[in-house]
């Protein structure tokens, strides 16, 4: 469960009274087994330590408090009301033996509440509240004759707490290491070339980043950058510097991640109480989410997934002095832009991947051939600054070297079917391609359950070898999402079906438009017919937004050439 308390500072800035508080609950722990580490200035939920001391004086366990001035109205009535925000850090910080304390100036004594997890869950059901009223068992009054009593309690419940954590920490280190397997098949270098890893410029900015004091008052930073620049691939050379330096994360891939749960976004639950428990015995953790805006450019209309991810951020965007907590986020620029839900996330710090230099492009195709690069077409080059599309230029060089200047990212997927597909003996390929594409257009994700039979299984096998998909935990999906639509091109034409008329009917939302941006791509270079028809539907449907119309003109616009038929001078747009 992700709880919505507030993790926030108090709006009970510490005050005299507050500062007297603490005062008086050094005067009666004075000359005990205790150490109290108080923060010099007020920091969001907490006011500092107690450390608790072995017989050798050296420290054996601490715990966590939150000290406030006991209020006079309360005289006699052993009650608080506990402010929302700490049981919110309590929550999050699963390792710590969070207390809440209050000091009663005119007695001389102290109430104390361990704000464990049974405590949590009954102000939970209580529903959402700025503050809970406790009532304080005598066992939680201290006074000068009992604090000896006290002093051993904390430290059965920190020893309880420990012994806790190692038990689940194993289990928790199990499941952050399965959350990142899909970036393990992410290679960091281009296909066949094992020597062209290229160390980006942006990987050495998260990385000083994650170690330098923060200078803003977010904890956040986004990665962002267009289709196949290389940001997964990025993400996962951060991952194998934090594992080097001993660094713990947690890294999610969304798209690849299976966290539903029983319901629509319920694991979300599981890994922010496993991330809980990474940030409360380490004083730093790092939480990667890769490739956000596969939620948002998904085809579902659900937001619920999405909603869950950005609760989970909000959980631990907090400039928390006493725990480092980073959260690096990677999104496709024109979703962070346009997707209402991800633009609240703009306001951190922004890191922008772009797109290879040109040498940096020759530089790899040298690897290649020590001349190719001195053969292709400025539109050659400028297309393989795109390091998806240098990814997939490598392999098909590899294995054809006669066609080598190509326009598009169409041309080479066209060179990879004729290559995967088209030259294989398994006549299969096609058909099961196309099932995957419209599987994952029918369950609305780019990651559905896909299960093998004995008609599909070899053919799975084929591409999955091959690098086309990749198929784990009776998931599949395709190496990217610029290949779905392709697929989803080539489907539509081999059945003279119209992806326009489909549309019609169908949520048209602005993340839409990458798919049908490809689509008109495609069909524009293989078949005039159907790109006729789609051009006139998607111009000319009243059932078409405006949106959509225009970027059909923009597309047209930009192409070297017009198709005569597609001229647009009498045409009503909306």
């Amino acid at each position: 469960m992700i709880y919505n308390f507030t993790c926030n500072k108090s709006k009970y800035d510490a005050d005299d009274r507050d500062a007297d508080a603490i005062l008086c609950l050094r005067n009666i722990f004075n000359h005990t087994d205790t150490k109290l580490d108080e923060k010099t200035d007020k920091f969001p939920n907490i006011d500092g330590y107690i450390e608790l001391l072995n017989s050798e004086g050296l420290i054996s366990g601490k715990v966590t408090i939150q000290v406030k001035c006991y209020p006079k109205a309360n005289r006699n009535l052993s009650k608080y009301s506990i402010p929302a925000y700490i049981l919110g850090y309590a929550e999050r910080m699963k390792g710590e033996i969070v207390l809440f304390i209050t000091a009663d100036l005119d007695e001389k004594k102290i109430y104390w509440k361990y704000l464990d997890s049974d405590y949590i869950l009954e102000c939970v059901k209580k529903g959402i509240q700025g503050e809970y009223i406790y009532h304080f068992k005598d066992v939680e009054i201290i006074t000068s004759d009992n604090v000896t009593e006290t002093i051993e309690k904390w430290k059965e419940l920190y020893d309880e707490k420990m012994s806790l954590i190692k038990e689940k920490s194993t289990l928790v280190y199990e499941k952050i290491n399965k959350l990142s397997l899909p970036f393990c098949i992410i290679k960091n270098y281009f296909y066949g070339l094992t020597d062209s890893y290229i160390e980006r410029k942006e990987l050495i900015e998260l990385y000083d980043w994650i170690n330098s004091p923060l200078k803003e008052k977010s904890n956040i930073a986004l990665l962002i950058g267009s289709a196949g620049v290389g940001k997964s691939v990025v993400l996962k050379q951060l991952i194998q510097k934090l594992y080097k330096n001993k660094i713990p994360y947690m890294a999610l891939k969304v798209d690849c991640s299976d966290i539903s749960g029983s319901e629509k976004g319920d694991g979300l639950s599981e890994i922010c109480e496993d991330f809980g428990y990474l940030t409360s015995y380490k004083d730093k953790a790092i939480l990667i989410i890769d490739q956000i805006d596969a939620l948002s450019q998904s085809l579902s209309n659900d937001r619920r997934i999405l909603m869950n991810y950005l609760a989970l951020i909000k959980s631990y965007a907090t400039n928390n002095k006493i725990k480092d907590i980073r959260i690096i986020v990677s999104c496709r620029k024109f979703d962070l832009e346009f997707d209402p839900s991800l633009n609240e996330l703009k306001h951190n710090k922004i890191i922008e991947l772009n797109c290879l230099s040109v040498n940096e492009v020759k530089s790899i195709l040298d690897l290649l051939n020590k001349e190719l690069s001195e053969k292709l077409t400025p539109e050659t080059i400028k297309l393989l600054r795109t390091p998806q599309y240098l990814d997939i230029y490598c392999r098909l060089y590899s294995t054809n070297q006669k066609i080598i200047n190509y326009n598009s990212i169409i041309g080479l997927y066209d060179e990879l079917w004729k290559q995967v597909v088209f030259s294989n003996n398994e006549k299969r390929l096609e058909t099961v391609l196309f099932d995957i594409a419209k599987k994952m257009q029918e369950d609305e994700t780019l990651s559905p359950y896909w299960t093998t039979t004995s008609k599909n299984n070899k053919a799975t096998t084929i591409l999955a070898s091959n690098g086309i998909v990749d198929y784990q935990d009776n998931r599949i999906h395709f190496f990217h999402q610029s290949f779905y639509d392709y697929v989803l091109a080539r489907l539509y034409s081999s059945i003279d079906s119209s992806f326009a008329e489909i549309l019609e009917k169908e949520h048209q939302g602005l993340f839409i438009r990458s798919t049908i941006k490809l689509m008109l791509d495609y069909y524009r270079g293989h078949n005039d017919q159907i790109y006729k028809k789609e051009i006139q539907t998607l111009l000319l449907s009243d059932k078409i937004r405006t949106h959509i119309k225009l970027l059909v003109l923009n597309l047209i616009g930009v192409y070297p050439e017009i198709k005569p038929f597609v001229s647009v001078q009498n045409m009503r747009i909306g």
